[in-house]
C-alpha cells in the first residue's frame, strides 16, 4: 500500500504531484498576465490621449454602458432596428457615431447626445449623418440648438414618417430638403426661429397628415408653398398648425388666405394665429381676414 502510494504520488515525469499543481498554477498566473486571448463577444476598445474608441461588430454584444471618455463609437453590419436609447449616456466627449449597415427605425436627440447639460445641446450636424439609414421611420432632433440643416440630411432615409425639429433655432426652410420624403406624415417645426420658408420646401410632400409651423418668425411665405398640401379630401388629415407668428396680413399672404379657407376645418388654435401688421388689421385672425377678402 505504501509502495502504491509513493508511485502514485510521482508525476510522469517523475515530479512531486504538489510541485506539479504549484508549476501549473505558476504557468496559468504568467499567461493571465501576459493576456487573454480576445474574447469575439466582446467591442475592440482602444484608448489614446485624445479617448477612448470602441468598436462592435458581429458577434460583439453591444455594451449597456461605454467609458466616460468615448470619442468615437461604431456599431456596424448588426441589421438593428433600435439601439438600447441610453448607450450614450455619460459620453459627453463623444465625437463620431457610425452606424452603418443597420436597419434602425427610431433616432432620437436622447439616442444621439444625451447629456443633461444645455451647453452640449447639438449645434451641428455633418453631413451624410444618415446616409446609411435607410429604413429609419422616426427622426427626432428636437430641442436642440440648430440654426441650419445640412442640404443632404434627408438623402439617407427613404421611409421617414416622423420628422422632429422643433425646439431649435432654425431660421429657414430650404428647398428640397424634405423632397426626398414622399412618405413623410407628420413634420414638425414649431418653437424655432423661422422667418424663411422657400417656396419648393413642401414639395413631394403628398402624404402629409400633420404640420405645425407654430411659434416661429413668419411674417410671410411664397406663392406657390400650399399647392401641394391641404387637398380637403386627402391631405393634413391630422391637422395644421400656424400661430404665434407675426404675419403680415397684405396681398402677399393671398395664396395662404385661400388655402386657409379651403382647409380650415383642420386649422388648430386659429384665435392665435393673428395678423401682427398692417395697422388696420392688428390682432384680427387670419381666417377672419382670408373668409372676408
Amino acid at each position: 500500500m505504501s509502495s502504491w502510494s509513493q508511485e502514485q504520488n510521482q508525476s510522469p515525469g517523475g515530479l512531486n504531484p504538489h510541485l506539479s499543481r504549484t508549476l501549473l498554477l505558476l504557468l496559468l498566473s504568467v499567461a493571465s498576465a501576459q493576456g487573454d486571448p480576445p474574447n469575439p463577444n466582446a467591442c475592440l476598445v482602444f484608448q489614446s490621449v485624445k479617448g477612448t474608441t470602441v468598436n462592435c461588430h458581429p458577434p460583439a454584444e453591444i455594451p449597456r454602458r461605454l467609458p466616460a471618455d468615448t470619442v468615437h463609437l461604431a456599431v456596424e453590419f448588426f441589421n438593428l432596428t433600435q439601439l438600447p436609447a441610453d448607450i450614450l449616456r455619460g459620453t459627453p466627449k463623444l465625437q463620431e457615431l457610425h452606424l452603418s449597415s443597420n436597419r434602425l427605425e427610431n433616432l432620437s436627440a436622447e439616442f444621439l447626445l444625451p447629456v443633461p447639460q444645455l451647453k452640449n445641446r447639438l449645434r451641428t450636424l455633418p453631413a451624410g449623418l444618415l446616409a446609411n439609414l435607410t429604413d429609419l421611420r422616426v427622426l427626432d432632433l428636437s430641442n436642440n440648438r440648430l440654426e441650419t440643416l445640412p442640404p443632404d440630411l434627408l438623402r439617407g432615409p427613404q421611409r421617414l414618417e416622423r420628422l422632429h425639429l422643433e425646439g431649435n433655432r432654425l431660421r429657414a426652410l430650404e428647398d428640397d430638403l424634405l423632397a426626398p420624403q414622399k412618405d413623410l406624415r407628420h413634420l414638425f417645426l414649431s418653437d424655432n426661429q423661422l422667418a424663411k420658408v422657400a417656396a419648393n420646401a413642401f414639395r413631394g410632400l403628398r402624404r402629409l397628415d400633420f404640420l405645425d409651423l407654430s411659434n416661429n418668425s413668419l411674417s410671410s411665405v411664397p406663392k406657390g408653398l400650399w399647392a401641394g398640401l391641404g387637398r380637403p379630401t386627402r391631405d393634413l388629415q391630422d391637422g395644421f398648425d400656424l400661430s404665434q407668428n407675426p404675419w403680415i396680413c397684405d396681398g402677399n399672404l393671398r395664396d395662404l388666405f385661400r388655402w386657409l379657407v379651403d382647409n380650415k376645418d383642420k386649422m388648430f388654435f386659429r384665435n392665435d394665429t393673428r395678423c401682427a401688421a398692417p395697422a388696420a388689421l392688428k390682432g384680427w385672425t387670419l381666417l377672419a381676414v382670408a373668409e372676408s377678402h
